[in-house]
C-alpha cells in the first residue's frame, strides 16, 4: 500500500488525510479514525442528508481488509503547516477538515514527525519510503537537490538510529525527469537530466548523481555534507 501524503504539522489533520487510508488497514478496529467519523456524520447531519456521507464498514468487510498489509509505504516531500478555520462549500473535504493549510514548505524535521506518526499509529509495520525528492526548473547544478536530500536523509537517520523507527527502505524520486502530471516538463525531479527536445532523450547526470551514488555505495551521508 503506498500513501501519497505531504506531512501537516497537526495530528487531527494527520488522521484525516493519513488515516482515511491507513486506518481500516493498519488498526485493530479496522475503521475510519474517530475524529473524521465524528466530523463528517456532524456535517452531513447539519446540511440534513439522511444518513452520514462517510460509509459504514460491515463486520465481513473489516475482517476482509484489516491486516492486508506487509508494510507501510508513503511519500514525503515537504511539509504543509495547517491553522484550525473553516474553508470551503459544506458538503467538503475542506470543510470537513476545518483547516486552512500554507503552502507546501521543505521542512526535513516534517518526515521525521511523519514516521513517527505512522510507527505509533501502525506499530508492527515496517516502512518504506517510496517517493522522496526535491523539484527544480532544470540545469545540472542541482546542488539544491543535494542540500534537500541531505537534511531528508539525515532525518530519517534520526528516525531509525533516536526514535527507533522501522524504516527499511527508501526510494529518491527519482532517477530521471519525468512527466509531471499536469506540469509536463516544466519541473524537474530528475537526478538525471532528459533532453526533451532531442528524439533520443538524452539523459545526463546532474551533481546529484554523485552524491546519491555515495549514498548508497556507503549506506551514510558523505562526511562533507553533514553539518
Amino acid at each position: 500500500m503506498v500513501l501519497v501524503y505531504d506531512d501537516a504539522v497537526d495530528d487531527d489533520d494527520v488522521r484525516i488525510l493519513m488515516g482515511m487510508f491507513g486506518h481500516p488497514i493498519y488498526i485493530q478496529d479496522g475503521d475510519y479514525p474517530a475524529v473524521v467519523r465524528q466530523q463528517v456524520d456532524a456535517n452531513s447531519k447539519a446540511v440534513g442528508w439522511p444518513r452520514s456521507r462517510l460509509p459504514t464498514f460491515t463486520q465481513e468487510e473489516i475482517k476482509y481488509i484489516r491486516g492486508t498489509a506487509d508494510f507501510f509505504g508513503m511519500n514525503n516531500y515537504n511539509a504543509t503547516f495547517v491553522t484550525p478555520d473553516l474553508r470551503g462549500h459544506n458538503p467538503s473535504k475542506k470543510w470537513d477538515t476545518v483547516v486552512i493549510t500554507s503552502a507546501p514548505e521543505s521542512h526535513a524535521w516534517g518526515l521525521r514527525k511523519q514516521l513517527n506518526w505512522v510507527a505509533t499509529q501502525y506499530p508492527g509495520y515496517p516502512i518504506i519510503i517510496t517517493e522522496n525528492g526535491h523539484l527544480n526548473l532544470g540545469g545540472r547544478n542541482d546542488t539544491d537537490r543535494i542540500e534537500y536530500y541531505t537534511e531528508y536523509l539525515g532525518a530519517v537517520l534520526e528516525a531509525i538510529y533516536t526514535d527507533g523507527v522501522s524504516v527499511i527502505g527508501y526510494t529518491a524520486w527519482s532517477l530521471m525527469d519525468t512527466l509531471e502530471w499536469n506540469r509536463a516538463f516544466m519541473v524537474t525531479f530528475g537526478l538525471y537530466e532528459v533532453d526533451t527536445s532531442s528524439p533520443n532523450r538524452t539523459r545526463t547526470p546532474k551533481e546529484s548523481v554523485g552524491f546519491m551514488a555515495e549514498v548508497f555505495r556507503t549506506k551514510q551521508l558523505p562526511n562533507q555534507y553533514k553539518q
